[in-house]
């Protein structure tokens, strides 16, 4: 009986100079799973399957292509029904709302702000250098043949919606510009 008390007493004060509850360090010590290790074995995509879609969000992004939420239940239920092989299956926004903020750190969600709008201000030497270089690495990267290659006047056209929508952006933008 003795043991046990002074068990007891190293629990309590382990318990509180990591300022987690007692029932939660026995829990531990007892083996059982914490609720963060139990929800990451749940989870739909691992974190090596999520950093793949956070890096290609980014991208697109950076690339003035930024995705919305729907984009990203899209390109997530592919993942997941290719994984599982059940093209039937499919996340909701609340899912897609959860893994943003997991990964909070790395992505955030904007309101987009068209390029028109910024148009007359954008053209400096740094925005031109930076726009040539990102064709350069894509026709790289990519091996584009510059005939391949078409030009646009002024006008330009819009690919879908040319209001403004929640996108999603590199956490730590200020605005997040869209073609």
């Amino acid at each position: 009986m003795k043991n046990r008390g002074k068990s007891d007493f190293r629990h309590s004060e382990a318990a509180h100079q990591f300022n987690v509850p007692k029932t939660t360090l026995q829990a531990c010590i007892n083996g059982q799973r914490s609720i963060l290790t139990s929800n990451y074995e749940k989870s739909w995509l691992n974190d090596a399957e999520s950093k793949v879609i956070v890096n290609g969000l980014i991208h697109s992004a950076q690339q003035g292509f930024p995705d919305m939420k729907i984009h990203l239940c899209e390109w997530v239920n592919a993942v997941i029904q290719e994984k599982l092989g059940d093209p039937s299956f499919h996340v909701g926004e609340n899912w897609v709302n959860c893994w943003l903020e997991k990964w909070g750190k790395w992505l955030s969600t904007y309101w987009s702000t068209s390029l028109d709008t910024v148009h007359p201000r954008a053209l400096n030497p740094e925005v031109i250098h930076d726009y040539f270089q990102k064709v350069q690495e894509t026709l790289l990267k990519h091996k584009i043949d510059p005939d391949c290659l078409w030009s646009m006047d002024e006008s330009s056209f819009t690919f879908g919606c040319a209001c403004k929508t929640r996108v999603i952006g590199q956490t730590g933008n200020q605005v997040q510009h869209s073609q």
